[in-house]
């Protein structure tokens, strides 16, 4: 017996949905994950949560009641658990935020939990009889043509499904190519091939919809609305769309629910039925319909303010695994908003998201260390900072603070760099309040920049005067480093071309170099040779013999530096 023949040992709708899941592994690990939760809850009613005595609908009802009802042990409560968070990663990757290389080994992990549940579940309706011996059984078969042939020629609705959705993600791929591609010719072979590949996708949805498959209702209406097909498909889209609602599809009903909230897609305002489609979705663990349910008891919409309500509905968001949710949950334990203030509860969710790599919590983690509410120590603030600077553009101002502190030439030239970098990014994201932060500091920066000249190496000193020349005169950030770099070296190459030939190209040159520094610090002229950088030192006057030491204070011989 193979582990797919005990699946249908337990139950013929278990064995199937594992046998789906389990050919979904290798080439569609988030799609393995989501029928893995979906065997957690068809588990869950064999072990006798009956939706009849759950107080909270949904997989999370589920396990709450065989929990309080002492159905499962500790280890069986956590492993549900564990299936629900990993399929609401699959359901909804983009929240989750895992890394696509990640979802192949959770997957996997995830069908070895359900064969464990699988044995939990055979035990107890066997009355305690052992386990039948089996074999997983994890060949890896040729998944694509297989799964292409059920749908192309045995017409699986899930299957046609499941490989428009792999079109999709191809269509986003070379996508990505199309926009790299220079070559007139090479860029129209590739859109014809990403138009050919994007047209079979929304075919392959169009007939698993026909057939009844709720999620294709729900993708097909999406790519519809989208003007896959043109103009003038919006009755047909809302009718896929309300088909999908009617099978009780989560994306689907929460899709609805924020069209009838806020009047969109011609739909009219209607707060009791957005509010009925929302807890549906939610239900499901569907991080929108949560949030927009919270969002509607903070805000009043359609029922009485109530900060409690909107509370619950984020933690049930965070303890269905997504970081954002984790977050916020963390913060309204540490404010006191619509929970009582616990700030030992609100650092273990903090923790969670720190974990689960959302970098506001990375940024905040770090603040709180400095502040000394949380332990941890200076080199755990910037490796924390660091984390959070891809995702999060204020953690680079928050880094530059705490090098400033240093003040020290090498950590108040990257200070110098990072005001630098958080400005220029705030003015792509135009976010003016932190583009201003970074505008308001970076004149007394500079100055600590520039009186740390006079205990700086010659090195470091070079290292000064690039990153001073990232700024104006007045000490202002720059808003493009690239242009400003490549001057800096233009000029430097420049200078080094007319070294003692042209003493006022030299003079001008040098001046560009300087960037406005006498400016700021006209008391500190004379604490470096006028001209800075060794390289580029003014041959003097005065004869020096070749084997001499070189004037410009290399330590090499004149004939092997300036000469």
């Amino acid at each position: 017996m193979n582990d797919i023949d005990f699946a249908k040992r337990v139950s013929a709708p278990i064995g199937q949905l594992y046998g789906e899941a389990k050919r979904s592994l290798h080439e569609f690990p988030k799609h393995a994950l989501t029928q893995a939760r979906a065997l957690a809850s068809l588990c869950c009613e064999m072990l006798g949560a009956s939706m009849h005595n759950v107080q909270r609908p949904g997989l999370d009802g589920q396990i709450t009641e065989l929990g309080r009802t002492h159905r499962i042990n500790p280890d069986t409560y956590d492993l549900l658990q564990r299936l629900r968070r990993w399929g609401n990663a699959g359901a909804h990757p983009e929240r989750a935020m895992l890394d696509e290389q990640q979802f192949p080994t959770i997957a996997r992990q995830a069908l070895t939990d359900v064969l464990a549940l699988l044995e939990i579940v055979f035990r107890q309706q066997h009355q305690g009889a052992a386990v039948p011996a089996y074999e997983v059984v994890d060949e890896r078969p040729d998944t694509m043509r297989e799964l292409c042939y059920r749908a192309l020629v045995s017409g699986s609705a899930p299957d046609q499904y499941l490989v428009a959705i792999h079109l999709v993600d191809e269509v986003a791929a070379r996508i990505k190519e199309v926009r790299a591609i220079e070559s007139g010719l090479e860029l129209f072979t590739v859109q014809r091939e990403v138009d050919a590949m994007r047209s079979r996708a929304i075919l392959l949805l169009e007939h698993a919809s026909d057939a009844g498959y709720a999620p294709a209702h729900y993708e097909y209406a999406h790519a519809l609305l989208e003007g896959a097909r043109g103009e003038g498909h919006d009755t047909e889209a809302a009718h896929r769309m309300w088909m999908a609602c009617r099978e009780e599809y989560p994306e689907a009903m929460a899709w609805y629910g924020n069209a009838v909230l806020y009047g969109l897609h011609g739909h009219e305002v209607d707060y009791g039925q957005a509010r009925e489609y929302l807890e549906k979705a939610a239900a499901h663990d569907n991080p929108g319909a949560l949030t927009l349910l919270s969002r509607m008891y903070r805000d009043g919409l359609g029922v009485p303010t109530d900060p409690v309500a909107a509370f619950t509905m984020t933690l049930k968001a965070a303890e269905a695994g997504f970081p954002a949710a984790q977050y916020e949950v963390s913060a309204a334990l540490f404010q006191g908003s619509g929970v009582a203030a616990d700030e030992a509860q609100g650092l273990r969710w903090l923790d969670q998201a720190v974990g689960s790599g959302y970098a506001v919590a990375f940024a905040v983690k770090a603040e709180l260390i400095r502040k000394g509410k949380a332990p941890g120590s200076v080199a755990d603030v910037e490796q924390l900072l660091i984390a959070a600077m891809p995702s999060w553009n204020r953690a680079r101002l928050d880094l530059a603070d705490l090098y400033i502190d240093k003040e020290d030439s090498t950590h108040l030239v990257r200070a110098a760099y990072l005001v630098q970098e958080c400005y220029a990014q705030a003015l792509r994201d135009d976010d003016k309040p932190l583009a201003d932060l970074c505008r308001a500091g970076a004149p007394e920066l500079i100055k600590r920049l520039e009186g740390s000249i006079p205990s700086a190496s010659d090195e470091q000193f070079k290292e000064v005067l690039m990153a001073r020349f990232m700024y104006d005169e007045r000490g202002y950030p720059y808003p493009d480093r690239l242009a400003r770099a490549k001057l800096f070296l233009e000029t430097a190459s420049a200078l080094a071309n007319v070294k003692g030939l042209d003493l006022r190209q030299e003079d001008r040159l040098t001046k560009v170099l300087m960037s406005g520094m006498r400016a700021m610090q006209p008391a500190k002229r004379g604490l470096r040779p006028a001209l800075p950088l060794p390289v580029i030192q003014r041959q003097l006057a005065v004869k020096v013999g070749r084997n001499d030491p070189c004037p410009c204070g290399s330590g090499h011989k004149f004939k092997q530096c300036c000469a």
